[in-house]
């Protein structure tokens, strides 16, 4: 369900310019199961994993996916994630860049992992295989692990462009890009151009962070779930059912 509502999310908003949705798994039944839904635009990557599977592990083993991947280019995005217009700049600053990373709208953390890119070469293969090895471990795992393996790494010739807005005493910071469900206070508004945050401006991405898949979930109660765990969000709630349902509408005609 999640994957699928990511997906149309996508789909719906990547009108312009053209994309492939990679998607990686380390379960074969869900390889699949997406396969057997027939979707333009996919493409799916079978991985193994060595790691006792728990979310810290899975977070970190996305990194990877530099590595397995074999793209050359590729805009990485947690399936929590929805889209609400495109983001063709993540692809295009790659140009002379290794990564680009968007700010996190919090004090915690500079940036956020949920979405960011990256260009396949030798400096890239060897800063993921070090920020793998930070993020092991640690409360936030890759999020917790990027600081350190930037820090140990700023002399190595790597390009990182990050996408960020200088933060303030605020409990809310200004971030680009993408507004953080879970991370409030916030205030979201919906107009005929799409969704904006009082202080960010214009909301490219959606992020329901801290949202956990719930087997069998029905639109009805999934609404009612981030009606009760992001009631800042409101406003996206419309949207959100239209991409439930699309996505209920593959999942009942595939059962």
């Amino acid at each position: 369900l999640d994957f699928l509502i990511f997906y149309f999310s996508v789909v719906e908003s990547w009108t312009f310019y053209p994309y492939l949705v990679h998607v990686f798994t380390f379960e074969k039944k869900t390889n699949d199961r997406i396969q057997s839904f027939n979707l333009p635009n996919i493409k799916i990557h079978l991985m193994n994993m060595n790691l006792e599977p728990n979310w810290s592990n899975f977070a970190a083993m996305k990194i990877k996916m530099l590595e397995w991947s074999g793209l050359e280019r590729c805009i990485m995005s947690d399936v929590d994630n929805i889209f609400l217009a495109e983001t063709p700049e993540l692809n295009f600053l790659l140009d002379k860049n290794d990564f680009v990373f968007i700010g996190a709208p919090h004090s915690e953390w500079i940036l956020q992992t949920s979405l960011w890119s990256f260009r396949r070469n030798r400096h890239t293969l060897k800063f993921a295989r070090k920020w793998f090895k930070e993020s092991l471990g640690r409360p936030h795992s890759d999020a917790s692990g990027l600081p350190f393996a930037l820090y140990k790494n700023r002399r190595s010739g790597l390009k990182v462009k990050a996408l960020v807005i200088a933060k303030d005493q605020k409990h809310h910071h200004k971030c680009p890009y993408d507004v953080q469900a879970n991370i409030r206070p916030f205030i979201l508004s919906h107009d005929e151009l799409g969704f904006s945050e009082a202080e960010m401006g214009r909301a490219k991405v959606y992020h329901f962070g801290g949202l956990r898949p719930v087997n069998n979930e029905t639109i009805d109660e999934r609404m009612s779930r981030l009606n009760t765990q992001f009631p800042q969000s409101k406003p996206i709630f419309g949207l959100y059912r239209k991409l439930a349902g699309m996505a209920f509408h593959v999942l009942e005609n595939k059962c």
